[in-house]
């Protein structure tokens, strides 16, 4: 019998202004995606909220060296060049051939 499991793929990149290393999943499972569409707010917060769902990892850390979780309340203090580019790291942007 078929399993369900997590078939998504994940995709590393460095950030290019903060250089740090963040993990995403290519997209979200239907769930989440739900999860973004009920929301009220700005298109940019909606973006943030996705995003925390897509990301799997970062090594974006505090000033102890404690590892920072990937939320929206931290996506909100990263410059937005480097939301951008975890946004295109995703299958949300058609890719330019």
């Amino acid at each position: 019998m078929p399993v369900l499991k997590d078939i998504r793929k994940t995709k590393e990149i460095i950030l290019p202004n903060l250089k740090a290393k963040v993990v995403l999943f290519n997209t979200l499972l239907t769930g989440e995606t739900e999860q973004v569409y009920e929301m009220k707010g700005s298109d940019m917060a909606k973006a943030r909220k996705m995003l925390s769902m897509l990301i799997k990892e970062w090594d974006l850390t505090d000033e102890t060296g404690k590892v920072l979780p990937h939320n929206e309340e931290n996506l909100a203090k990263i410059p937005l060049t480097d939301l951008n580019a975890m946004i295109e790291a995703t299958d949300f942007v058609e890719k330019k051939n």
